[in-house]
């Protein structure tokens, strides 16, 4: 008998994208201030939804 007619199967497990980033990157303004000059820059991060991993399990 081989593993796959044991019975013991995992569940299969659905994704979506992440909607809220970009391959578990997103962006974000942010004022900085360096010395005498102050600008805003985007400043790439782990997107705090997916952990960085770019997509959300489907049905929880």
């Amino acid at each position: 008998m081989d593993d796959s007619q044991d019975g013991r199967r995992e569940p299969v497990r659905f994704r979506v994208p992440c909607p809220n980033c970009s391959g578990g990157v997103r962006t974000r303004a942010r004022l900085g201030v360096r010395g005498d000059r102050t600008g805003t820059g985007h400043i790439p991060e782990a997107c705090p939804d997916c952990f960085g991993r770019g997509w959300l399990p489907f049905g929880r």
